[in-house]
């Protein structure tokens, strides 16, 4: 069968090749009534190559991403002369029908289940020995269609991008969902906060004491959802910036010291100046010392 197939398809590429009128469809200026139609149709899934690649056709003129838009519409108008071809149609109809019999299996669309249900059933059609033998099948009538083209592109390579192009977008999307519906409770959580504040009010008039206890209670509470401001980082083993340079001054101060006095009567000078004990200054001027010597 799969000979049959080959043979018929090799002379719809010979006619694909040899015929000067073949029309290119401009899908930039439908993407925004009937592809855009198809994507952001709710009840439709994306479920075979086609549907990738509107996506990813949308997604890319969403972005303005010209390159990524070209390149996928490339294969789009490859898809487009390949539903003509008799041998991509029938593989086509043979997945449908692989589809069909997993699909039969899923719960309401109502469901909760459905959702987790349907990826499991899209992860075993992927690996379905019957299903994988079409696709493959499938990609060899595309990338024969590629090469008439696109003689020096690697076909692999064209899908590794196709799979980026749509991941990225996907992951935009995911990345913004959760971004608007973190604004959505934040705008929840001052919304209670108001309320909270009025019923306050209201209970205060007729009972403080209660009030009062409650506030205590939700004060306690909230501390551990609060970040406090960290102080400068500790540098040298645990000696702030500040600390670092009063060592250094103290130091400096002490070899100036010495100049006209003895270590004692030094050493006396610092200590109460700085209030510090004996053992406190010779430390402080052990650690000042090393800071000046970096």
């Amino acid at each position: 069968m799969h000979n049959c197939i080959m043979v018929s398809f090799n002379y719809d590429l010979l006619n694909l090749s040899m015929s000067p009128t073949v029309e290119i469809v401009d899908l930039t200026k439908k993407i925004d009534s009937q592809l855009k139609e198809r994507v952001l149709d709710p009840n439709r899934e994306v479920k075979d190559f086609d549907d990738v690649l509107e996506l990813g056709m949308y997604g890319a003129s969403e972005f303005g991403n010209h390159d990524d838009f070209k390149f996928l519409e490339q294969f789009k108008n490859i898809e487009m002369k390949l539903e003509e071809n008799t041998a991509f149609t029938i593989m086509s109809q043979q997945m449908a029908t692989v589809r069909q019999e997993f699909t039969q299996k899923l719960p309401s669309p109502d469901s909760p289940e459905f959702s987790k249900a349907l990826a499991e059933i899209n992860k075993a059609i992927a690996y379905n020995p019957t299903f994988k033998s079409l696709v493959d099948g499938q990609n060899k009538l595309r990338e024969q269609a590629l090469k008439l083209i696109e003689p020096t592109v690697d076909f692999s390579d064209s899908l590794k991008r196709i799979t980026q192009i749509t991941t990225s977008h996907q992951q935009y999307h995911v990345a913004e969902q959760e971004r608007m519906q973190l604004e959505v409770e934040k705008s929840e959580m001052e919304m209670y906060a108001n309320q909270l504040e009025l019923k306050t009010l209201a209970v205060k008039s007729k009972d403080a004491v209660f009030v009062s206890d409650f506030h205590k209670q939700l004060e306690n509470d909230i501390q551990k959802h609060i970040v406090r401001n960290k102080t400068k980082p500790k540098v040298d083993g645990g000696t702030t910036y500040k600390q670092k340079q009063k060592l250094i001054k103290v130091r400096k101060k002490y070899d100036r010291l010495l100049l006209t006095k003895s270590h004692t009567r030094a050493k006396n000078i610092l200590m109460k100046d700085e209030a510090w004990t004996l053992r406190t200054l010779n430390k402080n001027l052990t650690k000042g010392k090393k800071l000046l010597q970096k």
